[in-house]
Protein backbone atom coordinates (compact mmCIF):
# COMPACT_ATOMS: atom_id res chain seq x y z
CA UNK A 1 0.00 0.00 0.00
CA UNK A 2 1.38 3.80 -0.94
CA UNK A 3 0.61 5.75 1.88
CA UNK A 4 1.11 9.40 0.98
CA UNK A 5 4.31 9.82 3.00
CA UNK A 6 5.79 6.96 0.81
CA UNK A 7 4.17 8.68 -2.14
CA UNK A 8 6.27 12.09 -1.06
CA UNK A 9 9.52 10.61 -0.56
CA UNK A 10 9.52 8.73 -4.41
CA UNK A 11 8.71 12.05 -6.09
CA UNK A 12 11.55 13.91 -3.68
CA UNK A 13 13.97 10.65 -5.02
CA UNK A 14 12.70 11.75 -8.51
CA UNK A 15 13.29 14.91 -8.60
CA UNK A 16 16.30 14.99 -7.00
CA UNK A 17 17.59 12.53 -9.31
CA UNK A 18 16.45 14.62 -11.88
CA UNK A 19 18.26 17.49 -10.83
CA UNK A 20 21.72 15.20 -10.08
CA UNK A 21 20.78 14.68 -13.84
CA UNK A 22 20.53 18.47 -14.82
CA UNK A 23 24.03 19.15 -12.99
CA UNK A 24 26.13 17.08 -14.72
CA UNK A 25 24.93 17.84 -18.03
CA UNK A 26 22.40 15.58 -18.57
CA UNK A 27 18.35 16.06 -19.27
CA UNK A 28 16.56 17.96 -16.85
CA UNK A 29 13.44 15.38 -16.99
CA UNK A 30 15.37 12.71 -17.04
CA UNK A 31 16.16 10.34 -13.56
CA UNK A 32 20.13 9.65 -13.49
CA UNK A 33 19.28 5.89 -13.17
CA UNK A 34 17.36 5.93 -16.67
CA UNK A 35 20.21 7.42 -18.22
CA UNK A 36 23.10 5.35 -16.86
CA UNK A 37 20.79 2.19 -18.36
CA UNK A 38 19.94 4.44 -21.54
CA UNK A 39 24.06 4.93 -22.14
CA UNK A 40 24.55 1.79 -21.89
CA UNK A 41 27.03 2.68 -18.64
CA UNK A 42 26.81 -1.37 -16.97
CA UNK A 43 28.96 -0.55 -14.07
CA UNK A 44 26.98 2.68 -13.12
CA UNK A 45 23.81 0.50 -13.73
CA UNK A 46 25.54 -2.67 -11.56
CA UNK A 47 26.40 -0.07 -8.97
CA UNK A 48 22.69 1.84 -9.09
CA UNK A 49 21.04 -1.42 -8.33
CA UNK A 50 23.10 -2.72 -5.71
CA UNK A 51 22.22 0.40 -3.83
CA UNK A 52 18.31 -0.02 -4.41
CA UNK A 53 18.37 -3.34 -3.63
CA UNK A 54 14.86 -3.48 -2.86
CA UNK A 55 14.00 -2.82 -6.68
CA UNK A 56 15.50 -6.09 -9.12
CA UNK A 57 16.82 -4.12 -12.13
CA UNK A 58 16.18 -0.21 -10.36
CA UNK A 59 18.23 1.46 -13.93
CA UNK A 60 15.90 -0.67 -16.55
CA UNK A 61 12.38 0.22 -14.02
CA UNK A 62 13.21 3.88 -13.99
CA UNK A 63 14.85 3.80 -18.03
CA UNK A 64 10.97 2.32 -18.82
CA UNK A 65 9.24 4.88 -16.56
CA UNK A 66 10.54 7.40 -18.45
CA UNK A 67 9.75 5.81 -21.80
CA UNK A 68 6.02 6.02 -21.16
CA UNK A 69 6.36 9.66 -19.23
CA UNK A 70 4.65 11.78 -20.96
CA UNK A 71 7.27 14.96 -20.97
CA UNK A 72 10.60 12.58 -21.52
CA UNK A 73 13.80 13.68 -23.42
CA UNK A 74 13.85 13.58 -27.01
CA UNK A 75 15.73 10.48 -27.43
CA UNK A 76 12.59 8.53 -25.50
CA UNK A 77 10.50 9.91 -28.11
CA UNK A 78 12.78 8.53 -30.99
CA UNK A 79 12.64 5.01 -29.09
CA UNK A 80 9.33 4.89 -28.86
CA UNK A 81 8.54 5.59 -32.39
CA UNK A 82 10.70 2.69 -33.92
CA UNK A 83 8.78 -0.13 -31.27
Amino acid sequence: MITPVTSYLTNMGRALSRLGNALVGGYSGEMVSARMYREGRHGWVRFLDRCFFWEPNHCQECYLTEMLDADRPLDYHHVCSKE
